[in-house]
């Protein structure tokens, strides 16, 4: 891969531009393959799937950084402060890769990353029951908890691992102290049910009725993940502060803009920043020290998981319904026939999902799959600031689709509302998305079409390969959003992308 466009820049954050799943999980192993010597993962935590292919084999990760595929090279992967840590996951996952042969003896996990505790994990089940209908979709991965904990002065932390078992029992009881109320309105039978899961180490926490979480179990079980963990945890902040502008840095950005606490279609969105912003707040470095932030966009179409606005979603609220309630089972038993060029919208939505394998890493859940939203890309690029460039992946996903939509601009069809001072009312054109679920969900999409293509596009290694179907759109997207395409994947493996 030509890294050309990589001279004289020292600090590259991978950020998605869209509601997450865009790829920056192949970006990110493809500088680490040909460019950087340190990657850091500073947000989220186990909620975020990401993966990278390797000769034709998939590799997920929802907590350590994709970097990880190089460790033998010498190449560092960190753990930052930022993350919310499940050290059950981690450890599961360093298993998986020493069984299939790869080191991981440059990674440094930070000692100030949060610790995803059983009660967290609890927290998160409840509070989506008690929510029914109006619930926010979380991965029930005990992330918004974890962060709740961390705000209030509550939480706990990798360090607390590595202390002891009376000092890591007398943090945990204080720290459950006042969800022990919470979880005594609870419908006993419901948590021993969610308490037998494998996330709680199949019953193993369960302490009954009035306890509920058994802090002894507890406290054994997450001593024994620390001593396995023990020679990862390090001063990160430190290590970083002596080589940042120095060594080829990567920053693994988890989620995506529109999912941002800060930025994000709120209240729709996950528990940290996914913004550039605070991404180096969470990998331990500053905003100022970042050279080049990628932004990825999947095109021509683009996905989200769970609850929230999607204005150029395919089907539109059936579409929604559906994904929320069935699986991947479902929908191939249900349409087995579905294609990518069906006139209706939600069969041709499900044929997308398919050629497009679009389901969580993580969650497997059904991702709602729409069109390229440019409005979206237009705030994405305005949060992420003035070092820019763009990253376009699954590009082969719409070879043989007869048109390709891409949405330009929005017509606001709701009620008058009132936004930052502005009066939104029926008929208004927004170019740029306004990051507000109650004006999204009344935003109609304005669309630009162009002819496909039928080329095999997973084949092609250069920009002149490109079939006038594929270079239209590409263009149009580059010109209307004034940002470099710098790169252009047209499948998982690691020679089809294309530097620009």
């Amino acid at each position: 891969m030509k890294t050309d466009f990589l001279n004289g820049r020292k600090t590259v954050a991978v950020i998605g531009g869209q509601f997450g799943d865009e790829g920056k999980g192949k970006i990110v192993d493809l500088l680490m393959t040909y460019w950087g010597g340190i990657d850091v993962r500073g947000t989220g935590g186990a909620n975020a799937g990401h993966t990278a292919c390797v000769d034709g084999t998939s590799y997920a990760f929802r907590l350590l950084p994709s970097g990880i595929l190089h460790d033998r090279d010498g190449k560092i992967n960190i753990i930052g402060p930022g993350v919310a840590f499940n050290p059950k996951v981690a450890c599961k996952e360093l298993d998986t890769l020493h069984t299939a042969g790869f080191s991981t003896h440059n990674l440094q996990i930070s000692h100030r990353a949060h610790l995803v505790l059983p009660h967290h994990l609890l927290l998160d089940q409840v509070r989506e029951l008690k929510r029914g209908s109006e619930r926010i979709g979380t991965t029930l991965n005990g992330i918004g908890p974890t962060y709740e904990c961390h705000f209030s002065r509550t939480g706990m932390t990798v360090n607390d691992l590595q202390n002891g078992k009376s000092f890591f029992r007398n943090k945990l009881e204080r720290n459950l102290r006042e969800m022990r109320d919470l979880f005594a309105q609870i419908d006993p039978a419901y948590l021993k049910k969610v308490l037998a899961g494998d996330k709680f180490e199949n019953g193993r926490f369960y302490a009954g009725r009035s306890a509920v979480l058994d802090l002894d179990a507890i406290t054994e079980t997450y001593i024994n993940y620390g001593e396995r963990i023990a020679q990862y945890i390090t001063d990160t902040d430190a290590f970083l502060a002596g080589v940042v502008g120095e060594e080829n840095i990567v920053l693994e950005g988890a989620q995506a803009t529109m999912l941002s606490v800060h930025y994000g279609t709120y209240p729709d969105v996950t528990s940290s920043d996914c913004t550039d912003q605070g991404l180096a707040q969470g990998a331990g470095i500053r905003e100022r020290h970042i050279d080049l932030v990628l932004l990825v966009l999947k095109a021509f179409y683009m996905s989200r998981v769970g609850n929230g606005a999607f204005p150029t979603e395919l089907g539109g609220r059936d579409s929604a319904v559906w994904c929320d309630h069935r699986t991947i089972i479902d929908e191939e038993t249900r349409f087995p026939d579905a294609s990518i060029n069906d006139p209706d919208e939600f069969i041709r939505g499900v044929g997308i999902r398919r050629v497009g394998k679009e389901f969580g890493t993580v969650t497997k859940r059904l991702r709602r799959v729409g069109w390229f939203d440019l409005p979206l890309a237009h705030y994405a690029i305005r949060c992420a600031g003035p070092n820019v460039e763009l990253v376009l992946t699954k590009l082969d996903v719409l070879e043989g689709c007869d048109q390709i939509k891409t949405c330009h601009a929005y017509e606001y069809r709701g009620p008058d509302h009132v936004y930052a001072g502005r009066q939104y009312r029926n008929g208004d054109v927004l170019p740029v998305a306004v990051p507000n679920s109650e004006i999204l969900r009344h935003c109609t999409p304005l669309y630009s079409s162009f002819t496909g293509w039928v080329t095999p596009t997973s084949s092609m290694r250069s920009a002149a390969d490109f079939p006038l179907g594929l270079r239209k759109p590409a263009s149009f997207v580059q010109d209307q959003l004034q940002r470099t395409i710098r790169m252009i994947s047209v499948g998982p493996d690691r020679e089809q992308t294309i530097v620009v």
